[in-house]
Parts: structure tokens; C-alpha cells; sequence
């Protein structure tokens, strides 16, 4: 059974191991409740992204502010002096208040991390849509480079990653490999810090810069097709040179000739062969298409329609139920529609089904509905629909049908007498088998017999007695 990998902050609370774990958020394998938790943890994140986009969007600026072509350049470029901002404060503080002067605060302390894929990934996290980031880290990074910055990332912000659900390490899938899952898990955490104000005291650093791509990620990669076509042209040079080198060489070329001659002749003459092979071939399935034919002719006068009717296997059985009470109709969509409702109603969701058909000839005057066999898809939905069967008597609707599994006459029998052994045990009845063990008697009354099943008002002196 599966085993729920918990929470991020910690593993699952209820320690579940059984069938309702299934791949939840993330692609991780989750119980219902604690897939519940990380997909609020996640909405809470996001939340508090748009929150923080339209505070910043919809926010004015207090004072106009005059900058100068220098301060500007170092905007653009994310980079914000903190002394000559510091300056020009003290500078205005003097001419409004004469001779006081108040001291600039403490600037911020940052801390530097050395690391090619978050520096990249931060300078265009917010100048490109994340689809066009994760799709260059993808292709540029190598897989290991991947998980190697987000164990950076994580362990350098650990006590400020407290719930988020991005930390959880990732594994691979048929749907997806892990270093894709993680490209996803970075550019949330720097969202997450973001949000949290921490992601302002960092700054991440490149120091290889070969490992930082040339380009933006919104941007026509014009490099990479320059580079393949060298290759190719490189790759044409050298085959011409071959080329070149082989013709040069005459008598290089003569005993390739003859070689080539030699080849040619043995594939005529094995062509020839085969293809005399192959007209003997044709004569003898004329000669057999023309006998069977003829036994066909002798014994179609013959043939008899002596089919009769085979017993499913247990495989075949594996995935049908019986349905009793649904209601008569010479329409099998009306009834149909009523079986599909009463599947849903149970699973609690639409049930696909192969195959469902009466059992029996229909007959206007008899009474009792004729039990209906359903072909399910699949076993889970056989046994999802057998487990759940006493929701039916729950609903007004539904109050008359009733599930039972699609087994052989004798299991069948073997346990309806198992049920009719303990049900009169349990009343304080006098109970006894007979000698083969194939009658049931209840008060010296024979009741029920693996030959002939129920039995009612029936004679019971040329029975068998129990044995005592």
C-alpha cells in the first residue's frame, strides 16, 4: 500500500497507509487530508502574491522625486546606492532645519550567494512570464545544477520557509522527470521570500559565466541556430573531404567497382531463386484453397446448429455484478438510465460499464423484474459498487435494487445455505446437515439443497434424513 509522504514542515499526522493515498499537489503521493492542507498552504501564497501586486499597482507615490541620469541608470539595473540617497537626506535636513542634522540610518545588511541559475532566475523573475523562465532554466541548466540551487536556496532560508509548501524534495515520475518539478519549486520559493520581505537583504552572485545564458528568456535565441549551422557546415566539409579523398584514389575506386559487380550478380541470382520459390508456393495454396472448398461443399449439408450456450469463467466473472429490482421495460434505455443512476449514486461518481443485459425471456405477466447482468470497466469499480450496495436502501429511488457479484450456481448456493445454516442457528432452531452434506434441514424440514436450492411446500418423505 502507498505511503502518504506528509505535510511540508513534517510527516503525516495520521500516518496513513492504505488505498486513498494518490498523487496530490506537487506530484507526491498524499492522503486526502493532507493534500487538503498543502493546497491551502498553496492558495495562501498565492493569495498573498495577488495581494501584494495589486498593493504595489494600485499604490501612488508619496512625493514627486527628481532623478538624475546616473541615479536612473542604477534603477534600471536593480541596483540602488544607498549613500548618495543617504546624502541628499542629511543635504535637505540642513537647509530645513538650519543647523541640525539628523543621522542617515544604518544601511541593510545583505548577505551575497554565489550561485549562476538564482542570479539569472531572479534578475528576469519579474521581466518574463514564468512559462518562458522555466522553459530556458530547463533546457540551459543541467539536472543536477537544478536541484543543487534549490538545496541552496533552501538551506540558506530554512527558518524562513516554515510552511511553505515548495521545500518538499521532489522525485521521478512517469508525467514528469524531478528537475522539473524543481524548476517550479525555486521560482516559488523566491516568491515566497518575496512576499515574506527577506528576498530584499540577499543578492545572488554569478561567478561562471559561461553557466549564464546570453540571452532573456523572452528573447529569439539567434546564438543557438548560428552555432548548429556551423556544426553542419563543419559536418559537410568534412564528408566532402571524404568524398574528395576516396574518388582521388583510383584504385581504391576499381576494386570497389568490381566488388559492387560481384554483390549485384549474387542478388539476381538469389532474387531468381526466390522468386521460383515463391511460384511453388502460389501452385500449393491454389491446390489447398481448392480441397477445402470441396470439404466445405461435403459437410455444410451436414452441419447442425448444435452451439450451445458456454459457462463464463471466473475471469470472465471477475468484473460483473447482478442487479435485482430494476424495473420491467421492453425499452432498454429506460431501464439503463435508472441502472446508471443507481451506479453513480452509489460510487459517487459515473461508472463506465462494457456490457448490461437481462437474464431470461421477458414475460408481461410475471411479477418479479428479471436481475440484470452489468459488465463493468474494471474489478476496483465491482468492488467500490458491492462495498457501498446498502446506500440504495437509503434513497426512495433506489430502496428496491439491489447488488449482488456474478458468481457460478454452486457458489452461489454454497452460500445462500451458509446464510440460511447461521440464520437458523442464530434463532435457536434445530439444524442438521444430511449425509453428503448437500441438504439443509431445519426442525427435521428440509428447507434448501445444492440440486434443487430453495425448497418450499414440498414433500419431504423420500429424502434423505439428516444424519444425527
Amino acid at each position: 500500500m502507498p505511503v502518504c509522504e506528509g505535510l511540508p514542515n513534517g510527516a503525516c499526522p495520521k500516518k496513513v497507509n492504505d488505498r486513498s493515498v494518490a498523487i496530490g499537489k506537487g506530484d507526491l503521493l498524499l492522503c486526502p487530508s493532507c493534500d487538503t492542507e498543502r493546497r491551502r498552504l498553496f492558495d495562501e501564497a498565492q493569495k498573498a502574491k495577488e495581494k501584494k501586486g495589486r498593493n504595489n499597482s494600485t499604490a501612488a507615490p508619496k512625493s514627486p522625486v527628481t532623478r538624475s541620469s546616473t541615479e536612473k541608470k542604477l534603477h534600471d539595473t536593480d541596483t540602488v546606492p544607498a549613500e548618495p540617497i543617504a546624502a541628499s537626506a542629511v543635504e535637505q535636513q540642513r537647509t530645513t532645519s538650519g543647523s541640525s542634522v539628523v543621522p542617515s540610518p544604518p544601511p541593510c545588511t545583505t548577505i551575497t550567494i554565489i550561485d549562476e541559475l538564482l542570479a539569472y532566475t531572479k534578475f528576469y523573475r519579474n521581466r518574463c512570464t514564468s512559462a518562458e523562465l522555466h522553459r530556458l532554466i530547463c533546457h540551459f541548466y543541467l539536472p543536477a545544477e537544478i536541484s543543487a540551487s534549490k538545496a541552496t536556496v533552501t538551506s540558506q532560508f530554512k527558518n524562513h520557509l516554515v510552511g511553505c509548501p515548495f521545500i518538499t524534495s521532489r522525485r521521478h515520475t512517469t508525467s514528469r522527470p524531478a528537475h522539473d518539478a524543481e524548476i517550479e519549486d525555486i521560482l516559488g520559493i523566491l516568491e515566497f521570500l518575496d512576499n515574506a520581505n527577506v528576498l530584499c537583504t540577499v543578492q545572488f552572485a554569478a561567478v561562471a559565466i559561461d553557466r549564464l545564458p546570453k540571452y532573456g528568456p523572452n528573447e529569439i535565441n539567434i546564438c543557438t541556430v548560428v552555432d548548429r549551422q556551423q556544426q553542419i557546415d563543419k559536418e559537410l566539409n568534412e564528408l566532402k573531404e571524404a568524398i574528395c579523398s576516396t574518388t582521388a584514389n583510383s584504385s581504391s575506386a576499381q576494386l570497389l567497382t568490381a566488388a559492387s559487380d560481384k554483390i549485384l550478380e549474387a542478388i539476381n541470382s538469389t532474387n531468381d531463386k526466390f522468386n521460383g520459390q515463391m511460384r511453388q508456393l502460389e501452385a500449393m495454396c491454389q491446390n489447398l484453397n481448392t480441397v477445402t472448398s470441396a470439404a466445405i461443399n461435403l459437410n455444410k449439408g451436414n452441419a447442425r446448429s448444435s452451439t450451445t450456450p458456454t459457462v463464463p469463467t471466473s475471469e470472465e466473472r471477475a468484473a460483473n455484478i447482478i442487479v435485482f429490482g430494476l424495473g420491467e421495460d421492453r425499452s432498454s434505455s429506460a431501464w439503463n438510465s435508472v441502472l446508471l443512476k443507481a451506479l453513480q449514486h452509489v460510487a459517487g461518481r459515473p461508472v463506465e460499464i462494457a456490457d448490461a443485459f437481462r437474464i431470461g425471456k421477458y414475460n408481461p405477466a410475471q411479477v418479479r423484474n428479471r436481475p440484470v447482468i452489468v459488465k463493468l470497466r474494471n474489478v476496483w469499480d465491482k468492488r467500490l459498487l458491492l462495498s457501498n450496495a446498502r446506500k440504495l436502501s437509503e434513497t426512495a429511488e433506489f430502496h428496491r435494487i439491489g447488488f449482488a457479484p456474478d458468481e457460478p450456481l454452486e457458489t452461489r448456493r454454497k452460500n445462500t445455505m451458509k446464510r440460511l445454516h447461521f440464520k437458523a442457528t442464530n434463532e435457536g432452531k434445530h439444524v442438521a446437515l444430511s449425509a453428503d452434506g448437500d441438504c439443509l434441514y431445519v426442525d427435521n424440514v428440509i428447507i434448501f439443497s445444492m440440486k434443487d436450492g430453495l425448497i418450499r411446500n414440498k414433500s419431504n418423505d423420500n429424502v434423505s434424513k439428516p444424519q444425527q
